[in-house]
């Protein structure tokens, strides 16, 4: 994943360098982020068909979707996932 570049150029790799989980949110659709990660919104020069993906800090996926979480089961599991990738060691 850290080789994913955002349209503005930025890498994530960069976006992981203070030790922040990061959500990439290529539809621009998941702004509820918590303030212990990274946003980062916006197409990227390859998505890997993914609407979203929460990367832990070490670079780690911890959740991806292909479509926006719509179900409430769904938005739960986003939600726990962006709680664990929040959290500070």
């Amino acid at each position: 994943m850290a080789a994913v570049e955002l349209e503005d150029g930025t890498h994530l790799g960069e976006l992981l360098q203070d030790g922040r989980g990061v959500l990439l949110d290529f539809h621009r659709t998941l702004v509820d982020a918590p303030s212990q990660i990274w946003y980062a919104g916006g197409p990227a020069t390859d998505d890997l068909g993914l609407a979203a993906v929460l990367v832990r800090p070490d670079g780690i996926v911890a959740w991806a979707a292909d479509q926006v979480p719509g179900e409430a089961s769904d938005r739960e599991a986003f939600d726990q996932a962006v709680t664990a990738g929040s959290a500070k060691e």
